[in-house]
């Protein structure tokens, strides 16, 4: 008889597995005109869409960063740095069927880039 797995641990095998199909099913889909973000996870990519019609400031802000035309204090190193502030960071908060966050540099979700 095989083992029984717990209604969270398939929520986990399919939500792993939609991740790693994600990438080639959005490559297959045309998204038409507009400003997109892609997130590449340890668990897969996916992609979301900016509007920056409706949030002009938060889309060039969140695009800056990403980028790193947006200059950020890095608190480490007590200095102004201008590379891609989101590289290499965890999410810090991922709750089940509702959300995760990202955007802390040290991975406790309490920093900022050092601006309001």
């Amino acid at each position: 008889m095989l083992p029984q797995r717990s209604p969270r641990g398939l929520t986990t095998l399919i939500l792993a597995g939609l991740l790693t199909l994600a990438p080639a099913l959005l490559h297959a889909v045309d998204l038409g005109p507009g400003l997109y973000a892609e997130f590449t996870t340890s668990m897969g990519s996916f992609t979301c869409v900016l509007h920056h019609e409706q949030t002009p400031n938060t889309v060039a802000n969140f695009v800056g960063l990403a980028e790193g035309t947006r200059a950020w204090m890095d608190m480490e190193h007590a200095a102004v740095a201008r590379e891609p502030f989101y590289d290499g960071i965890t999410f810090h908060r991922v709750a089940e069927d509702f959300v995760i966050q990202s955007g802390s540099r040290d991975g406790t979700g309490t920093d900022s880039p050092g601006y309001y």
